[in-house]
């Protein structure tokens, strides 16, 4: 169960880009090391991966990007068209808990 309370965040997490970096580093460092398989039962790909990488635009700049990707398990049963995709998201399969140092209250 990946337990989360609103007072883990951060008192200046406070734009959607702020969270969505804080949940990506957050489920990266507790679920990461895991795998699932993708296309076949070798290729087992992370739950949860990212970088802090410089990438160029197409002024000819660089920008300083979190690049993400990460797998959240859906509901796999049932009529979920009314629903929306955070109700169908379910829990990682494992027991999991937050480090200390991503939670606010530590």
């Amino acid at each position: 169960m990946t337990q989360f309370a609103r007072t883990n965040f951060f008192s200046d997490v406070n734009t959607l880009e702020g969270h969505l970096a804080h949940a990506i580093r957050a489920y990266a460092h507790t679920v990461g090391d895991n795998r699932y398989s993708e296309r076949s039962e070798t290729d087992g790909q992370p739950w949860c991966k990212y970088a802090i990488d410089k990438v160029f635009s197409g002024d000819g700049t660089t920008k300083r990007l979190l690049i993400a990707r990460l797998a959240i398990p859906l509901e796999e049963l049932g009529d979920t068209s009314g629903t929306v995709i955070w109700q169908q998201a379910r829990e990682y399969p494992s027991p999991i808990v937050l480090p200390a140092s991503l939670k606010a209250s530590s």
